[in-house]
C-alpha cells in the first residue's frame, strides 16, 4: 500500500496509507547523508519534497439537529464513557507489568482516542454556525438544510437528500454537505432545473423534483 511521509525525527518515521488502520506499521527511510535531501527508493537515490499544505478555515455551517447530536456526543464522551475508561486504566495499574498489561495498554490507547475526539467536537461546537430555516426563505429554491428528491436522469433513478454541514453527513440518511460537488451544484436551484455534475471524470445529470423543508 502507498505510504505519504508525514514526519520524522532522529529515530522513526511515520506517515498514513490509505488501507484500514492497523496497530502498528513499521518502514524505514535511507537517506543519502546528514542533509537528508536525497532518499533511497528501488535502488535510486530521489530527492525529498517537502510540503507545506493549510486546511482553509470556512464557514462551520450546522444544523440545529447535527449540533445537537455533538452535544450529546460530547457530553457522552465526558461523563459516562471516559470515567469509565479512567476507572478501567486505574485498574489495570495496579495489576503488575504495565508493558505487559492487555488492560491498561488497551485502555491508554482508547483514553487517547476518546480525548482526541472531545478536543475535536469542542472545537467544532465552539465553531459552529447554526442555520435554521425561516418562515421568509424561498421554500421553491433550495437552500442548506433543505430535504431535495432527484431523477438521476441516465438511470431514471430517484434519490433524496439532505444538504447539511461537514460535519453531519451520514451515508445511511443520504445527508450531504453543502461544499460536495452535488451539494454546491444544487444550492440557489429551483425545481424542474437539471444539475450536471462530473466526479472521477463521470458525468451525470439530475432533475430536482422536489425541495422541502
Amino acid at each position: 500500500t502507498p505510504v505519504i511521509l508525514i514526519g520524522f525525527n532522529d529515530s522513526i518515521s511515520w506517515g498514513v496509507t490509505n488501507s484500514p488502520r492497523d496497530q502498528v506499521d513499521w518502514f524505514s527511510v535511507t537517506f543519502k547523508d546528514a542533509s537528508r535531501k536525497e532518499y533511497l527508493y528501488n535502488n535510486q537515490w530521489f530527492k525529498t519534497e517537502k510540503i507545506l499544505e493549510k486546511m482553509p478555515k470556512g464557514n462551520n455551517y450546522i444544523t440545529l439537529e447535527g449540533f445537537k447530536r455533538l452535544q450529546a456526543e460530547l457530553s457522552n464522551l465526558i461523563k459516562h464513557e471516559r470515567p469509565n475508561i479512567v476507572e478501567i486504566v486505574s485498574w489495570a495499574a495496579g495489576n503488575g507489568d504495565r508493558s505487559e498489561n492487555g488492560d491498561y495498554i488497551y485502555g491508554k490507547k482508547k483514553l487517547r482516542q476518546i480525548d482526541s475526539r472531545i478536543k475535536f467536537l469542542t472545537n467544532i461546537i465552539e465553531d459552529a454556525d447554526i442555520v435554521q430555516p425561516n418562515e421568509k426563505i424561498n421554500t421553491e429554491k433550495i437552500f442548506f438544510g433543505a430535504y431535495i428528491k432527484l431523477i438521476q436522469d441516465q438511470k431514471e433513478k430517484s434519490l433524496n437528500l439532505r444538504i447539511v454541514g461537514q460535519h453531519e453527513t451520514t451515508h445511511e440518511k443520504h445527508y450531504i454537505s453543502w461544499v460536495s460537488p452535488l451539494g454546491k451544484s444544487l444550492l440557489g436551484r429551483e425545481k424542474k432545473e437539471m444539475v450536471s455534475i462530473d466526479i472521477n471524470g463521470i458525468h451525470t445529470n439530475y432533475t430536482i423534483i422536489n425541495i422541502d423543508y
